[in-house]
């Protein structure tokens, strides 16, 4: 059996770490004010009669053609993929590389919730590393309500404790939720709007949670309440909606 499988039968407790996040540029000469005398040289255009350079036409449009969609999907997956496998640094340099191809709002509001949820998510991974960083071996620790863990070893790939009587180890994009969450919670405020925007960021897309229906659930709450505080935007609940 894989090491999620030796969790306690509890799983919800692994989870539930309950969070009580004028135009510029010179006027015209007009030829009625030059001097009687003066007059305009051979070959030289009347000012008057001279067309200013077209501006180049900008390149929103309002809806993508079929073929764009899929290419622009395919670049959302990719970023997603890259913040769900915690490789955050990869995912800011395809969302840089994405914004050269944003042809319509809905593009670049899309591209503004995945960097804002790829900031989150990279706070709440330094969180959780510094505070594996800290543990000393046999520190005990709540996740949930009341299960106890106890710290073994850890490092910015791996964590290993010891729950009742068995010592398993998980890579870090394999966490359960709720174990990471209480890790994390070491340094975070479990409570404060901006941290359960980072709690929620983490979770919408980490392996071990974007297929648990309760994960999901509490994820969107934490984000709710961020956004009623002020914390986050509004439309960074659409992270959670099922065409993101």
């Amino acid at each position: 059996p894989n090491a999620a499988d030796q969790l306690p039968s509890d799983a919800a407790d692994l989870w539930s770490a309950d969070p009580d996040g004028v135009p510029a540029g010179p006027m015209p000469a007009q030829q009625a004010n030059l001097p009687q005398e003066m007059e305009t040289p051979a070959g030289v255009p009347d000012a008057q009669a001279v067309t200013p350079e077209p501006e180049s036409q900008s390149t929103i449009v309002a809806e993508l053609t079929e073929g764009e969609q899929a290419a622009w999907q395919a670049k959302r997956s990719k970023i997603k993929l890259s913040i769900g496998n915690q490789e955050y640094a990869t995912a800011a340099e395809q969302i840089q590389a994405a914004r050269a191809d944003v042809r319509t709002p809905a593009q670049s509001q899309q591209l503004e919730q995945l960097s804002k949820l790829r900031e989150l998510a990279q706070e709440f991974h330094a969180a959780m590393t510094e505070a594996i960083q800290g543990l000393s071996p046999a520190e005990v620790f709540t996740v949930g309500t009341s299960t106890q863990a106890s710290f073994v070893e850890g490092n910015s790939q791996s964590l290993s404790v010891r729950i009742r009587g068995q010592n398993q180890t998980f890579p870090l994009t394999e966490l359960p939720i709720g174990l990471a969450f209480a890790v994390a919670d070491l340094k975070l405020d479990s409570v404060h709007p901006s941290d359960m925007a980072r709690r929620a960021a983490f979770a919408v897309l980490h392996p071990g949670a974007i297929r648990n229906e309760l994960a999901q659930s509490k994820a969107r709450q934490m984000m709710a309440d961020a956004v009623a505080a002020g914390a986050v935007s509004q439309d960074m609940l659409l992270i959670f909606s099922d065409d993101f």
